[in-house]
């Protein structure tokens, strides 16, 4: 669509003060079917349309989980789908990540007050206080990657098993226990 608003038209057109109430309701009317033709035949051409049936109990705990994530079921459903390709989670309430990096970011900020209090005094030395601020990038990159990435099982066992090697032995009891129940049923 040429103009992106009613408005837009009016103002290019020169056609503000010239119409009664009438004639602007009409060629507002007018002017809303062409700009949804324009806009439908152009997000038509960029999306393809799927089909999914569900039955009434996934139906039922699609929708809860959208309630719960504050998403609309579409953008939930296709948000869930994409986020079990690419092995990253659908948070709950992307508010609760901003206002961990709000915090995170306030914290910068109290640092770099005493970085300028410390400057004014020459009570420390720059490097120190490069090593704090980057330290502090450190902490929300991983904190983004932590909420946003699921940790899979395979990466954390392996960090674990590096960490202490004897839970090896106790883990490989556990599985050794489960694949003979498993057997049994």
């Amino acid at each position: 669509m040429k103009y992106k608003s009613f408005q837009d038209y009016l103002l290019v057109n020169n056609l503000t003060d010239k119409l009664s109430e009438t004639e602007r309701i009409e060629l507002q009317a007018q002017w809303r079917k062409a700009y949804q033709k324009a806009y439908h035949q152009n997000y038509g051409q960029k999306r393809i349309r799927k089909t999914i049936s569900l039955d009434s109990e996934e139906n039922t705990q699609f929708v809860k989980a959208a309630q719960k994530h504050q998403m609309k079921l579409n953008y939930f459903i296709k948000s869930a789908l994409l986020g079990y390709l690419n092995q990253v989670y659908v948070v709950p309430n992307e508010e609760q990540v901003l206002q961990v990096i709000i915090q995170l970011r306030k914290i910068g900020t109290n640092i770099n007050q005493i970085a300028r209090h410390v400057n004014s005094h020459q009570g420390t030395e720059q490097g120190q206080l490069g090593a704090i601020y980057s330290l502090l990038e450190e902490i929300e990159k991983s904190i983004k990657v932590n909420l946003l990435t699921p940790k899979i099982l395979e990466s954390s066992l392996e960090r674990v098993f590096i960490e202490r090697p004897k839970y090896i032995d106790t883990v490989s009891e556990i599985v050794e226990k489960y694949k003979v129940k498993n057997k049994e049923v």
